[in-house]
């Protein structure tokens, strides 16, 4: 039973009945891969490695051509967050989540990405297997701009969030979003032969644009 509605509080209440050396998470929109159970735990033989997860592709067929040309651009650096992490298809060494105080409050929708920064100051490491690919359950474009839209006004901000708190870095962010949404669109378009692309990949970014705008007009107002 989660006490609060945050994922992070959910996710500290079933650690808090864990008392075995390794455990997983699966989020209820996720259908795994059936070699996910022999791939995926091996990697914890490595005692550097704290977490390990395959990829999820959506079924809606134009975010799943977005979801692999995200995958295409993964990069798993030791600092900062780049594509590719998540909770919902994961395996954890209970020792390493427990030495960072569980799962991180700093955010109550960036719960990867500052576990994944936690992690790695204490020197531990979050293998990416992009070989094993699970069902991620997305049927509905519109619906997926809304809950990024969602969570981007969510996002708190804090140090270690996609979403910056400052001023300055939400004005680099906004103009970024908004300059390179139409190229990138066309180059996703392209290499992926999906002219939709074209229109919704700007949607989306420019959806994440709306709500950080949104967001920081009602922090002004209230």
């Amino acid at each position: 039973m989660n006490p609060e509605t945050r994922i992070s509080s959910g996710a500290n209440e079933a650690l808090r009945h864990i008392d075995r050396g390794f455990f997983v998470s699966i989020e209820q929109d996720v259908v795994l891969a059936k070699e996910w159970w022999n791939k995926i735990p091996p990697h914890m033989e490595n005692p550097e490695v704290a977490v390990a997860q395959g990829i999820r592709l959506s079924t809606n067929p134009t975010l799943r051509k977005m979801d692999e040309y995200q995958y295409d651009r993964m990069k798993l650096e030791s600092k900062g967050i780049t594509y590719g992490i998540s909770i919902d298809n994961n395996i954890y060494r209970t020792r390493a989540i427990k030495a960072i105080g569980g799962f991180p409050y700093d955010c109550p929708v960036c719960v990867d990405s500052v576990l994944m920064q936690k992690l790695h100051r204490l020197n531990f490491k979050w293998i990416v297997d992009k070989s094993i690919v699970s069902t991620h359950l997305r049927d509905s474009v519109i619906g997926y701009i809304k809950h990024h839209y969602k969570m981007t006004k969510l996002c708190s901000g804090s140090e270690y969030c996609l979403f910056p708190k400052s001023a300055k870095h939400q004005t680099l962010l906004m103009l970024r979003i908004f300059l390179t949404s139409p190229a990138r669109a066309t180059l996703l378009a392209y290499k992926k032969k999906s002219f939709k692309l074209f229109c919704v990949y700007p949607i989306v970014r420019l959806a994440l644009l709306a709500a950080t705008v949104d967001k920081k007009l009602s922090e002004l107002l209230w």
